[in-house]
């Protein structure tokens, strides 16, 4: 993995999102970092790595994006294409790994004035491509009726 496109700090994430990643399959360990290569390359946007990254029959549940792979990356590219790399803030908080699917929890920051809990679950076909995507977004609010935030208990 070129370590040069990465945004995310591998080693601090999996400290502090999977204890357990070092005893993992190494089918688990490929996705895992295929999905952090991925979201690297959403902000600054790089094209050419989400599409060699998503598989050709890729399939988006996200009611509100294109189902395809074709799709999807037409609207990645209008939506982050020529925007400065400090409006999109992926933080990622958590990693979790299962067989073919990658599940990330993170803080998604982005202008105009989004500021959420995002979850996200991808799957993961046998060559290591994204091949199926869904996820939910929680506004962060003002306030809250308990003392807990969205990502931790300290």
């Amino acid at each position: 993995m070129p370590e040069s496109i990465l945004k995310f700090n591998l080693t601090d994430i999996i400290q502090k999102t999977d204890s357990s990643f070092l005893n993992r399959p190494d089918k688990e360990k490929r996705n895992i970092e295929t999905i952090i290569v991925f979201l690297s390359a959403l902000s600054p946007w790089d094209q050419n790595i989400v599409k060699g990254l998503l598989a050709n029959d890729y399939v988006e549940h996200n009611p509100a994006m294109p189902g395809s792979k074709t799709g999807f990356l037409k609207i990645l590219d209008q939506s982050f294409s020529g925007i400065s790399p400090n409006m999109i803030n992926y933080d990622l908080k958590r990693i979790f790994a299962d067989n073919d699917y990658v599940i990330t929890h993170s803080h998604f920051k982005s202008l105009p004035g989004i500021d959420a809990s995002k979850i996200d679950i991808f799957k993961i076909n046998e060559d290591g491509k994204i091949m199926e995507h869904w996820d939910i977004m929680q506004e962060i609010p003002d306030s809250s009726l308990n003392n807990h935030t969205v990502f931790y208990l300290d």
